[in-house]
């Protein structure tokens, strides 16, 4: 234990009271600032290399049983809604949650990580992110480049990118990016088109 932890600390510390008291007071001074905390001293001792983050968000399935109406719910603010909705495993009968998840180009190291609602939008979490991490820019040395799918791309999120060096594909339903793929494919005849199968 002592190797591990430090000196002074025994098993006897490490009973079930002391760890619920820990994950309480966990819990209530936000989980993902204490992750990325920890994520950022670990990442500096091992040279991690931070300069290019990739920003994701993905569904995950969970089993046990969650209250299913507002009346069933505890006093309490709970953290998240699990819910039923569509699932990337094909299991609709499991309750789902959203992570969000950014990690190191530099050996895909998480540096930070948040759990969403079911049904909460990518491309809001995106937005919120961004400007989060343009803040975060703004008061540290720098973030370096973001690299995200499409999401990240959006006329709400134009404030936050022009703050940033990132990279993404710009949406197909965009208008200016379908004219000027189709100058692109008709000014080369490097391009062909593939079938649609």
């Amino acid at each position: 234990m002592e190797h591990l932890f430090g000196p002074d600390i025994t098993p006897d510390l490490f009973n079930r009271h002391q760890i619920g008291r820990v994950l309480d007071t966990i819990f209530e001074s936000d989980c993902s600032a204490l992750f990325s905390k920890i994520s950022k001293e670990a990442g500096r001792t091992a040279n991690v290399e931070t300069q290019v983050q990739s920003l994701d968000t993905t569904s995950f399935s969970t089993f046990g049983e969650y209250p299913e109406s507002d009346d069933e719910l505890p006093a309490e603010p709970q953290p998240i809604s699990i819910t039923y909705g569509h699932s990337k495993d094909r299991r609709p009968d499991l309750n789902q949650a959203v992570v969000e998840l950014i990690v190191s180009q530099d050996g895909g190291v998480a540096t930070f990580m948040k759990c969403h609602d079911r049904n909460a939008s990518d491309s809001v979490i995106c937005r919120k992110r961004t400007k989060a991490l343009v803040d975060e820019m703004k008061r540290s040395d720098g973030l370096g480049v973001l690299v995200a799918d499409s999401k990240l791309y959006s006329k709400e999120n134009t404030e936050w990118l022009a703050q940033t060096e990132f990279i993404t594909p710009i949406p197909s339903t965009n208008k200016l990016e379908k004219e000027l793929t189709m100058k692109a494919v008709a000014a080369s005849e490097m391009w062909c088109r593939l079938p649609n199968n």
